[in-house]
């Protein structure tokens, strides 16, 4: 083993020790700068999530008048409760064109409120007969004849053959 004199060893263990500081004190100093970074960045995010989110206000008049118009394009095209004989008349005109009987109709009017209904609510009851294939297609017609109208429910009953009888209940609104 090579022996060094006692100044070259003092010599040695000091530039190990400062060689060692050196890179200790840059690691420090490195997080000192990534603590401080994200600091910043934190009190960054915090004035952020302080404030409340409000949407601009032309967006949320935008919004309203969107849903608005879209609510009158859904209301509009038919049914008015108040329209019933139309109403009866274009039921009438869609059995004829569907090839079934309209055997019994019967109407009424719920006033707004009744049932959670913000707006009158037309109740129709129908008795149908016919060929199964045209009840189907009664039912499928009766959406774009009465845009606005739910089933609510429907009763078949097939008799002889090919025939069937159909109960249904439509509300509109």
């Amino acid at each position: 083993m090579l022996r060094l004199g006692r100044g070259a060893q003092i010599i040695l263990m000091s530039s190990i020790c400062v060689i060692l500081l050196l890179s200790l004190g840059w690691l420090y100093w490195q997080q000192f700068q990534e603590h401080r970074q994200v600091s910043q960045e934190l009190l960054t995010m915090r004035t952020i999530l302080a404030k409340p989110y409000t949407p601009p206000q032309a967006e949320l008049e935008a919004r309203l008048a969107h849903g608005e118009a879209e609510l009158a394009a859904l209301r509009s095209p038919f049914p008015n409760p108040r329209q019933s004989l139309e109403i009866s008349q274009a039921l009438f005109d869609l059995a004829k064109a569907c090839q079934v009987n309209l055997l019994s109709l019967s109407v009424s009017l719920a006033a707004p409120g009744k049932g959670g209904a913000e707006q009158p609510t037309f109740s129709l009851d129908l008795s149908l007969e016919g060929k199964v294939s045209h009840l189907l297609d009664f039912m499928t017609e009766l959406g774009e004849v009465l845009p606005t109208a739910e089933v609510v429910s429907t009763n078949m009953i097939l008799t002889e053959g090919e025939r069937a009888g159909l109960k249904l209940q439509v509300h509109t609104r």
